[in-house]
């Protein structure tokens, strides 16, 4: 027994010493050049410092930094100190293999390789023919590839304090702890077996910009093996699983609308915004149940040249038609300049559940409540320049809905616009004040384009005062309006006029009175309709077909105006009575004689 006890006690003590000798051996190659030599290739690098071994199989170092070089990608790992279990009989046969991993004060990064410039588009063309050459020639061969090849495989890593991850331009600081298994090779390959992160405080940066912030997230993710020389993320994407759990705060809105390359109608500025959800994803598309929700103080939309303010939320979900849906609770029309309401509610849908969504195909419905209109100074960015009309005052109501999508055929709406108290001013002199009622609907709507086809727009007038003339009553009717509010506005459109009388369309045509008496009378009659054709854009204006009736009088003519210039012909007939008007820049003209000869020989345009 005492005999056992002793061949124990000297074997153990001979394994003692044998570990000191290992450890200070160790220690001394660990931290030598010729170690690195070895263990170093082109493709697959370590650097560390105090590298020391306390029993065989196991290391640890300080100032890890583990550096692997594909031909486009340079992918790197430090840590401030590092422990594993490493088999050295592995690297027989081309394998690096790293049991147990524990990493502390770890950052991440994925950048260029040293191939990864832009080559000439000739040179780029000679250089892969070049290489499907060779690799034709290799499989002909029947020649090993992969005989130089070396693996690097990390089993049950546990990386505390990840500090930083890095991947081309995006950045994520802050506060993380990481447990997976993963596999690279020279070739510019990278296997993630399994991963889970928890992490707090995580600062997103992409470029300068600040992205988000993230305050907790839980992370679980594996990815297919895939080259990390490959550029395009539709073939990477679908060897990717995760899933996302997070909480935080997106920083820069404005960050959104570089991802809406075919949604450029609309624009988010503002503030930031409180972000909470469950995303994931499933070879290459969001999970079904993927959402996220977004809450800000103070958001800014931009739609169809106006901006929506207010405090918001908005809400994505997967399960839906991959749908966003954004609610205003109150909200404000140009900071509230120009109006004020409560409830304005936008949806968005795309078919599929594509991560990289180009927006190509795309739905939209947008609700717009009764609207509290401070003034009307906002529309006349929707009127062509040419046409000399400025509205100056008015106060009312706008309630509206529309629907709208890259099918444009699909796209209509209905609006409806009361004002009180509208001022208008016609060519700077001629001022009309009135209340009028518009009920617009929309045939078509391409939002891209920022065109839209108005099937019939009526306008019920009340109350118009003009020169001396009070209290007119009529409406106003455009048919099959084609109508572009993008810069250059244009406007073309079958009109109808009624009402009371033919005032109007005198006080448009003349503010002198310097027709004869008998003609100022026949605009009084009753019961009148006024039919033409109008186009306008910036600066010409086309009235075509004028065609008036009251009565016994008819008026038909035409006019055009261009660079403020304009040019008109009407002729009129009351009875066996005619006569015609005519207008050169600021020079009017009435003839009396022969009127109808004169208006056949001028009937056409000079402008």
């Amino acid at each position: 027994m005492k005999k056992s006890i002793k061949i124990t006690g000297i074997v153990i003590v001979l394994l003692l010493g044998l570990d000191v000798v290992w450890f200070f051996v160790t220690s001394s190659y660990l931290n030598s050049e010729a170690f690195f030599k070895k263990i170093n290739n082109a493709e697959l690098q370590f650097d560390a410092k105090d590298g020391y071994s306390p029993w065989p199989g196991y290391f640890l170092f300080k100032k890890f930094v583990f550096t692997g070089f594909a031909k486009e990608a340079t992918y790197q790992v430090k840590a401030e100190t590092v422990s594993f279990r490493f088999n050295f009989m592995q690297l027989a046969r081309n394998y690096v293999q790293i049991n147990g991993l524990v990493a502390s004060d770890v950052t991440i990064s994925v950048g260029d390789g040293r191939e990864s410039k832009a080559k000439e588009p000739e040179a780029k063309k000679t250089e892969e023919k070049k290489e499907a050459e060779e690799k034709a020639k290799a499989e002909k061969e029947g020649k090993d590839k992969n005989k130089d090849v070396w693996i690097t495989a990390f089993s049950n890593a546990k990386f505390t304090n990840l500090k930083e991850v890095k991947v081309a331009t995006w950045l994520w600081t802050g506060r993380a702890d990481l447990a997976a298994s993963f596999e690279t090779d020279s070739r510019g390959t990278f296997t993630l077996e399994e991963s889970e992160a928890d992490a707090k405080e995580l600062a997103v940066t992409h470029g300068d910009d600040k992205f988000a912030t993230i305050e907790q997230a839980n992370i679980v993710s594996s990815i297919d093996k895939i080259d990390l020389n490959e550029k395009d993320w539709k073939l990477i994407l679908p060897k990717v699983e995760s899933r996302w759990k997070l909480r935080g705060k997106l920083d820069r809105i404005e960050s959104l609308n570089s991802y809406m390359k075919h949604l450029d109608w609309l624009a988010f500025e503002g503030t930031s915004l409180d972000v909470d959800g469950d995303i994931g994803i499933v070879k290459g598309s969001w999970r079904d149940d993927s959402h996220l929700l977004f809450k800000a103080d103070n958001l800014h939309i931009k739609l169809l040249h106006q901006t929506i303010f207010g405090p918001a939320s908005f809400k994505w979900q997967v399960q839906d038609q991959n749908q966003v849906e954004l609610k205003f609770a109150k909200f404000e029309l140009n900071k509230g300049r120009d109006g004020s309401g409560e409830g304005f509610l936008l949806s968005l849908s795309t078919p599929g559940k594509k991560i990289l969504n180009d927006w190509k195909v795309w739905d939209a419905h947008a609700v717009l409540p009764e609207t509290r209109i401070h003034r009307v100074g906002f529309i006349q960015e929707y009127i062509p320049a040419s046409l000399p009309l400025k509205l100056e005052k008015g106060k009312g109501t706008l309630v509206g809905e529309f629907r709208a999508g890259s099918d444009v055929a699909r796209s209509k709406g209905d609006f409806r616009l009361k004002i009180k108290d509208l001022t208008a001013v016609y060519k700077d002199k001629l001022r009309f004040v009135a209340s009028s009622d518009s009920k617009l609907k929309v045939d078509h709507m391409d939002l891209r384009k920022g065109q839209l086809v108005v099937k019939d727009a009526g306008i019920d007038i009340t109350d118009l005062s003009f020169l001396d003339k009070k209290d007119w009553k009529g409406s106003l009717h455009l048919t099959n309006a084609n109508v572009r509010y993008e810069k250059p506005v244009y406007l073309k459109s079958h009109v109808q006029l009624q009402g009371d009388n033919l005032q109007p369309v005198l006080a448009f045509l003349i503010k002198d009175k310097s027709f004869p008496e008998w003609i100022l009378k026949a605009f009084d009659l009753k019961q009148p309709t006024v039919d033409f054709d109008v186009s306008a854009n910036e600066d010409t204006l086309s009235v075509r077909d004028f065609d008036a009736k009251a009565g016994d009088l008819a008026i038909e003519g035409w006019m055009d105006q261009k660079n403020n210039v304009a040019r008109a012909r009407f002729l009129l007939n009351l009875g066996g009575l005619s006569g015609g008007y005519g207008l050169d820049g600021d020079k009017t003209q009435w003839k009396i004689f022969n009127a109808k000869a004169w208006y056949t020989e001028e009937g056409r345009s000079k402008l």
